[in-house]
């Protein structure tokens, strides 16, 4: 594989290590490990990296029967999650009268339209944007760095040892269980494991610096009080003195983040449907359908939120567990 290939290939491990993060990952590790966050993100990011090692050691590419059905479940809960965490923020912040099918239609009449273009065209999107992202990146942390208060990040001890490690388990399986839609895709890169574990390294760091940047800019007292608190601190960025609501734009770059992880999650499900069926047709009419059940379901179930905001991390742990003995066969092979 080519050298432009490879890091098209290796952007997407930026947006998969953070998309679960949106509206529910940052809040619980600010809340759950307060001041002692950073220690959890150290421990969460070593526990991470040995979890995305054994899920690049397995593939089910070539799978068949059970095996891809099974994959195509783990896949779309993946999925569904994401959708609920893009169409809150959407309806949270931007969108607040309307409806939330409304609001993804056009979302995934796009992702619909990327199924139909070769994986290598989302890689292209994913590094474009990545570009993007991290610019925006830069000028948040450089306009946001004035607004700290070091403070907000003492006493570092005064969380308790269990609170800290439970918090690296949460931490840890949201940056690596959507890895998992690596397995999906054919590769041929040279040190691919080790290429893909320094990514994620690097995406975690780029997502350590927004945590701390959320805790020394609000404190733990008043993230307590926000479900977003990661676009909150964005409002005290202002640019020049005729630029009103920078957070709008500046919170683009969690945008980006979803629009790859929900692409590349769909356009998976769109071929394991196409292999499976040999109809082009089968997936777009289950998508909407089943889209615009749970629409009314979930998305628009305060319960259900409350549910996924204290047990996410579990979901995602069933979800590991199902795919490492779905996929063991692979991973003897290797």
């Amino acid at each position: 594989m080519k050298k432009s290939d490879e890091s098209n290939y290796r952007s997407l491990t930026h947006f998969f290590s953070k998309a679960l993060f949106l509206g529910i990952g940052i809040y619980k590790v600010l809340i759950n490990a307060r001041e002692s966050a950073i220690f959890s993100l150290l421990i969460g990011t070593i526990l991470g990296s040995i979890i995305i090692y054994i899920i690049n050691k397995t593939s089910y590419y070539n799978s068949k029967g059970i095996k891809k059905i099974i994959m195509f479940i783990l896949i779309y809960v993946l999925f569904i999650l994401g959708l609920a965490e893009f169409v809150n923020l959407i309806s949270s912040i931007y969108l607040m009268d309307t409806d939330k099918f409304i609001i993804l239609l056009p979302l995934l009449i796009v992702i619909l339209y990327l199924n139909t273009k070769d994986i290598t065209i989302h890689m292209k999107v994913s590094k474009i944007l990545l570009s993007l992202s991290l610019c925006i990146f830069i000028i948040n942390l450089i306009s946001l760095i004035p607004n700290l208060d070091y403070l907000n990040y003492l006493p570092l001890f005064k969380v308790n040892i269990k609170n800290i490690l439970f918090t690296s388990l949460e931490f840890a399986l949201y940056s690596s269980v959507p890895n998992i839609i690596y397995g999906g895709i054919k590769h041929n890169i040279k040190d691919y494991n080790k290429k893909i574990i320094i990514s994620y390294l690097l995406s975690n760091l780029a997502l350590t610096f927004v945590i701390l940047l959320t805790q020394g800019t609000l404190g733990i007292e008043l993230i307590d009080l926000f479900r977003y608190p990661e676009y909150i601190i964005l409002k005290k960025i202002s640019m020049l003195d005729f630029i009103n609501n920078t957070e709008n734009i500046f919170s683009f770059l969690w945008i980006f983040t979803m629009f790859i992880y929900l692409s590349m999650c769909s356009k998976l499900l769109n071929d394991i449907t196409y292999t499976k069926f040999n109809n082009k047709y089968i997936y777009p009419i289950f998508i909407f359908i089943s889209i615009y059940i749970i629409n009314n379901i979930i998305f628009d179930n305060n319960i259900v939120s409350l549910f996924l905001i204290n047990y996410l991390w579990l979901i995602l742990l069933i979800i590991l567990i199902i795919y490492f003995i779905t996929n063991i066969n692979s991973l003897k092979k290797k």
